[in-house]
């Protein structure tokens, strides 16, 4: 999938000068349904990339954070967020990304996530491995709990069920990390930074591109159930596979 693939870069990359240009500008701000934060530079990110894949794929379904779905008759599916991290944005804190996927029949074929303050690409195709900036990534080796970095994240909505969560798996592990975005959670382990990433509730477009990034850098991303990841899932546990069963007891236990 060597076009779509280019495809994605190319869109992630022509959004993230988008997102350079109003980086730390003043600019409209709303707030949508679920409180989060909704800027002119997200449309405007999202709207670059819709036209990009629709010019080369016309036949592909779309589902993006602001526009909703654009559904064809097609086996395959982009899942397009355009700032995940806006709330980062917005504070001017450069850790936020674009983050671009394309399924085929729900199975993640490809991935892209971009960071553009910090100019990191990290790519992923099925069966081809995960890089950043055409640099080969793996997930950590660490097999002690007790010494797993773990990151978090979820929507404003869910604080109370992330307060039962987080002091469990906190107790069993070494430090917690919260970036403020999922998709560079997921990043984080797959090059190895942070050992498991624990997300509740996300968005398929927050996580498509970032769960299959994992996988390829030979980690495990399940639900909290332990099955495989699908657009569907209601929760995310991303880690290097070493202790991901002991993890899931964990998260079982709430």
């Amino acid at each position: 999938m060597l076009h779509e693939l280019e495809v994605a870069i190319t869109a992630a990359k022509e959004a993230g000068e988008i997102i350079k240009e109003n980086f730390g500008k003043s600019q409209t701000i709303t707030f949508k349904e679920n409180k989060s934060f909704l800027t002119e530079t997200d449309v405007a990110s999202e709207k670059k990339i819709n036209s990009i894949i629709k010019e080369s794929f016309p036949n592909h379904s779309i589902i993006a954070e602001e526009s909703g779905l654009s559904e064809k008759n097609s086996d395959y599916s982009w899942f397009i967020d355009p700032i995940d991290g806006t709330t980062n944005f917005v504070k001017k804190d450069p850790f936020f990304a674009v983050s671009i996927a394309l399924l085929k029949q729900d199975k993640p074929a490809l991935g892209v996530v971009y960071k553009p303050i910090l100019d990191e690409l990290y790519t992923a195709e099925v069966g081809q491995g995960a890089k950043l900036n055409n640099e080969s990534l793996k997930v950590s080796e660490t097999s002690d709990l007790s010494e797993f970095m773990v990151g978090y994240a979820r929507p404003n909505a869910k604080k109370e069920r992330f307060m039962k969560i987080f002091p469990k798996v906190d107790l069993a592990t070494r430090t917690p990390k919260i970036l403020g975005s999922m998709a560079i959670h997921l990043c984080y382990v797959a090059s190895g930074k942070s050992d498991a990433a624990v997300l509740l509730s996300p968005n398929s477009w927050d996580v498509a591109a970032g769960a299959l990034l994992v996988e390829e850098a030979g980690g495990a991303v399940t639900d909290f159930e332990g099955n495989p990841w699908s657009p569907d899932s209601k929760d995310i546990l991303a880690t290097n596979g070493r202790i991901h069963q002991e993890l899931l007891d964990i998260l079982k236990q709430e």
